[in-house]
């Protein structure tokens, strides 16, 4: 089992107070999924069901503490574009993959680790704000992208180009003036860059 990602703790609904670490089985088939423990730490459990033929993975939490996931492909039937995953139970269980979204239709992808990440504010009509970054480009690792979704991942209507060359892996976080930070890999794989965003 192994990463990238970082660790959440859910916030909301009624695994309130567990933390979720985002992992992958490297093999044939690799597979998506997470550990997470109710006992802050103390002991882990796997979950019951993963994303097969999923890699990277990153979760960020929605509304009631359900979890959305952005998995890298390691083998789907499809290439060239995003692959994600819900689940309603904090991660016990994952739904079926699916790459469709209505605005746009898909994400492009290369098959490379990418990032989500809740936007929590003091607005709360706005607490369910996604951030999305990946190397937006069906076959080459390039075009690193910054997305919002306003509806836990139904639609991503804004993006923001961050880098047209040569980018890779990131990850997002929220800085304490509210915006959002990136650190990535550019012009891989010899550099690291950091950048910002506004939100609005």
């Amino acid at each position: 089992i192994t990463g990238p990602g970082n660790g959440i703790q859910l916030s909301d609904g009624p695994n309130v107070g567990r933390l979720i670490f985002p992992v992958y089985s490297y093999g044939s088939p690799s597979a998506s999924m997470v550990i997470y423990s109710d006992d802050h730490g103390a002991t882990w459990q796997r979950s019951a069901n993963s994303v097969t033929n999923g890699g990277e993975i990153q979760v960020a939490e929605l509304p009631g503490g359900q979890l959305i996931a952005s998995c890298r492909d390691n083998g789907f039937s499809w290439s060239g574009v995003r692959t994600f995953s819900r689940s309603i139970d904090g991660g016990v269980t994952w739904g079926p993959p699916f790459t469709n979204t209505t605005n746009p239709p898909t994400i492009p992808d290369p098959g490379c680790q990418g990032n989500i990440y809740t936007l929590s504010t003091t607005n709360i009509s706005n607490t369910n704000r996604l951030i999305h970054a990946n190397a937006a480009h069906a076959s080459s690792r390039v075009n690193l992208t910054l997305r919002i979704s306003y509806d836990n991942g139904a639609t991503w209507p804004v993006s923001n180009q961050v880098y047209a060359a040569g980018s890779a892996y990131s990850t997002i976080t929220k800085l304490a003036t509210g915006d959002v930070g990136l650190l990535f890999e550019k012009d891989p794989y010899g550099n690291l860059a950091y950048t910002w965003r506004s939100v609005s």
